[in-house]
């Protein structure tokens, strides 16, 4: 009876003194969670105002967080091991105990942003610009089909001599201008961000695609009114790669891409706004097309359609099964090794070949 008693006695101290512990731990999480609360209710939880923040909130972790392990283990060793006294004993646990606050609390803390900065970088932002109004005496401009992509960011620049008027669209690595086949200035503004880049025509709209100018892991999309050089938007999203913007009525959509997932942005040009965005698995690495009231996304071998309304996923079928493409020419696809490398040419948006993701 005395030894059942015993060890009785002994699993109530060992619980008693895990409960304590346990008490730090969720003081830990509270705090963590009560730091990002008071971020979001500041008005730092916007996505861009998360990413000027995150590379210092990971600094901050990657450091805090194995300092406090090592501190914790060796104040532990110690006080508890080596039996010092029962001063040395206790102001070790509380030692201990803040070195869990500042782990944990962290943790939450870095757990949490994460989570929003992936779910706003999947909504993005929009940064509307000082002319929204539609251009009423617009200069005419050639109807462009397909887009045109920047070689690459260490030759970057471009040409486009299509316009009306004899005009001239010239990129380079600092800004976008409209010339006249003399060389005059019609406008220039600065380019929304570094090369390389993909511009696209249509209308009275140039949109362009490209990193973002502040951060690696951000892409921007921009319209930029042909007849006045003024940007209507600018929006931002988490991306290393973004495929050229394709149009259909008040429409626009776009795919940002990172080593290991997708996300398909749908916006709606006029007045700006995002109709939707998902995120999809794996790398999508030509720009989607419009068809009908769907849009498609190719990846790999298969093709996704979601309606245009509100990105419901209508259907996803396998459309290269075989290497050389055999017989797909009724999907407006071309295939190449199993997977689909552009949009047969006709009634595409986009005919030109796949994009080597970079």
């Amino acid at each position: 009876m005395g030894s059942e008693e015993q060890i009785k006695n002994h699993s109530r101290r060992k619980k008693n003194r895990m409960l304590p512990w346990f008490v730090v731990f969720i003081c830990a999480t509270g705090i963590g969670v009560a730091a990002y609360e008071t971020m979001v209710l500041t008005g730092s939880g916007a996505y861009l105002s998360m990413q000027s923040i995150s590379d210092q909130v990971h600094r901050v972790a990657v450091l805090i967080i194995p300092a406090g392990l090592v501190l914790s283990a060796l104040t532990w060793m110690l006080s508890e091991l080596g039996k010092l006294g029962t001063w040395l004993k206790w102001s070790g646990r509380v030692i201990v105990a803040l070195c869990m606050v500042c782990i944990f609390g962290t943790l939450a803390f870095v757990v949490l942003f994460d989570s929003r900065l992936e779910a706003e970088g999947l909504q993005g932002q929009f940064i509307h610009g000082n002319d929204l109004l539609p251009s009423i005496d617009a200069l005419p401009v050639s109807d462009l089909h397909g887009f045109r992509r920047e070689e690459s960011a260490k030759l970057p620049g471009l040409a486009i001599e299509d316009l009306s008027l004899g005009h001239i669209l010239t990129l380079d690595r600092k800004t976008i201008a409209r010339k006249t086949s003399e060389g005059n200035f019609v406008w220039h503004i600065d380019r929304p961000g570094p090369p390389p880049a993909y511009l696209n025509l249509d209308g009275d709209i140039l949109y362009y695609t490209g990193p973002g100018p502040k951060f690696e892991d951000d892409v921007v999309a921009c319209a930029v009114k042909m007849s006045t050089g003024k940007k209507q938007w600018l929006y931002h999203c988490l991306g290393n790669w973004a495929s050229p913007v394709v149009t259909e009525g008040s429409f626009a959509a776009f795919v940002s891409a990172r080593p290991s997932s997708s996300s398909i942005h749908v916006l709606h040009v006029w007045p700006p706004k995002l109709q939707w965005a998902v995120r999809i698995d794996g790398v999508v690495k030509i720009s989607p097309r419009f068809k009908g009231h769907r849009l498609q996304i190719a990846k790999e071998g298969w093709l996704i359609e979601f309606t245009i309304e509100t990105g419901e996923e209508l259907n996803r079928k396998r459309v290269c099964p075989k290497a050389d493409g055999t017989g797909k020419e009724i999907l407006s696809i071309v295939c190449k090794d199993g997977k689909v490398v552009a949009w047969r040419s006709g009634k595409s948006t986009d005919e030109r070949p796949a994009i080597d993701f970079r």
